[in-house]
């Protein structure tokens, strides 16, 4: 935790000069006299914020045993709780929203404008109003308390719908086949599950090279091997081809049961009787 000692920067002699100031302050019952001071609080107030914000980033309430920011308004300045959670909370946004506490500082804002803010901007909202800021502010500088409401309510329902919104629809997949002369150039853009029902067929199709080769391929040819071989096996099943539709391609199915083939492979190995094949078990 951080000492008391840092805040000293601030000047004492700046507090007790506005402390003398405000006990000579003599405010006349006036419509322009009255307004102007309304506004020096509201600049005081957005200093106060500040520095109530660091203080609690310092985690200074603690040097005197204070639980919280909080905890530290309501004991040492005899402040009403929820009035305390308030400042806090208000301190920790505008950490986070130099424009609106710049505006704040300046006086361009109330200090009711910036509360509207603070404590109606959702804390899912606040990283999105960091966004935004830089075009809200302004905007805000010229309205009225009514007017802040509205914007704001407008803002956080707008929020809302951008955050709520479905994801977009993943991009579908894509073939594209050129022919160049003799030469075709095949290229593809697939999605994730199409991609993998590509790469899984391609690598059961893929033939390892042996001596029957007369070099060694590249995986990009065995790939183009293995994608050929494929389309290859298709027009060969397909019983009704698109390019001579009404026409079938030749094709014999050989059917047999599975005794028969069991003996078949068992004649392959030169058993003919029951004892035979007793021999070959035992062995």
């Amino acid at each position: 935790m951080g000492s008391g000692a840092g805040f000293e920067s601030v000047g004492r002699g700046s507090i007790a000069a506005a402390a003398d100031a405000v006990d000579a302050l003599s405010i006349a019952v006036d419509h322009d006299d009255l307004l102007h001071v309304l506004r020096v609080r509201d600049r005081l107030e957005a200093r106060l914020t500040e520095a109530v914000g660091r203080f609690d980033a310092g985690e200074l309430w603690g040097d005197v045993g204070a639980t919280s920011m909080t905890r530290w308004l309501v004991v040492e300045a005899r402040m009403e709780e929820g009035a305390a959670r308030r400042l806090v909370r208000q301190a920790g946004r505008l950490a986070g929203w130099p424009v609106l506490a710049a505006a704040h500082a300046a006086g361009a804002v109330s200090s009711g404008q910036v509360e509207i803010v603070t404590t109606r901007v959702k804390p899912r909202h606040v990283a999105l109003f960091a966004e935004h800021e830089a075009a809200l502010v302004p905007a805000l500088a010229l309205l009225d308390i009514e007017g802040t409401i509205t914007a704001i309510a407008e803002w956080c329902a707008r929020a809302d719908a951008l955050l709520d919104a479905e994801p977009p629809e993943p991009k579908r997949s894509t073939l594209h086949l050129d022919t160049v002369g003799d030469r075709h150039r095949l290229d593809g853009d697939l999605d994730g599950d199409d991609g993998a029902i590509v790469a899984e067929a391609l690598r059961l199709a893929a033939r390892h090279d042996d001596d029957t080769d007369e070099r060694p391929r590249s995986r990009s040819e065995r790939l183009a091997d293995a994608f050929t071989d494929l389309c290859a096996r298709f027009l060969r099943d397909h019983e009704t081809p698109k390019a001579n539709p009404g026409r079938q391609r030749p094709g014999v199915n050989v059917v047999i049961d599975a005794p028969q083939l069991a003996a078949l492979e068992l004649q392959q190995l030169g058993i003919t009787d029951e004892h035979e094949l007793d021999d070959l078990l035992d062995g």
